[in-house]
């Protein structure tokens, strides 16, 4: 205090949730129980993640290609990478470039740190800039986690926890994190 010396740590609380807990009774939110919630460097947040599948945003990711039609007018279903969208706000005097992401599936995996792609620079005293990066890739009718090779398969809703990494003012290492619902199956996007 005297220096005016200070130092930022991240807590996160994360599941098991203990059976029988249900929250705190007139609690006001927060992130205790397992909802969305947001844990990032003072004045850095993410406010929203969504799931690109096929060009559409959303919370479920189709991880088994299909088929569409029938008979002679069988084609296959359409099947892309899967990406992830983050809006995020900068509420310091500082400008932010994120450099990559890594994010966690409770209980299933855990990525290294991917790649966000060029013009992921967040302007000091701005909100709501959307930032985009893969999630799954595709490939043999199935969908991995980066960084897998092992099938996704049918898991189901799940709660993924995603961290942004990149630099501020004075080179300082900036996080912002953020959870939120996905479920994974095999989903028909055939028109």
């Amino acid at each position: 205090v005297g220096g005016n010396k200070r130092q930022f740590v991240t807590l996160v609380c994360s599941p098991p949730i203990p059976d029988g807990f249900n929250g705190f009774p007139g609690a006001g939110g927060g992130t205790l129980g397992g909802g969305g919630g947001s844990t990032s460097t003072p004045g850095v947040s993410v406010t929203g993640v969504a799931v690109i599948e096929n060009g559409e945003s959303g919370f479920t990711v189709d991880t088994v290609q299909g088929s569409c039609g029938s008979g002679a007018d069988i084609t296959s279903e359409p099947y892309t990478d899967s990406l992830i969208r983050f809006t995020v706000s900068n509420e310091t005097d500082q400008r932010i470039t994120f450099t990559s992401y890594s994010y966690s599936i409770d209980g299933v995996f855990e990525s290294g740190d991917i790649g966000i792609a060029s013009g992921a620079v967040v302007e000091p005293n701005s909100s709501d800039k959307s930032l985009q990066a893969f999630f799954t890739d595709a490939g043999g009718g199935q969908k991995t986690f980066i960084g897998s090779s092992a099938a996704i398969g049918a898991i189901g809703p799940t709660t993924v926890t995603v961290t942004l990494t990149g630099t501020g003012g004075a080179g300082r290492t900036v996080r912002a994190s953020a959870s939120f619902s996905v479920s994974f199956g095999d989903y028909n996007n055939c028109e």
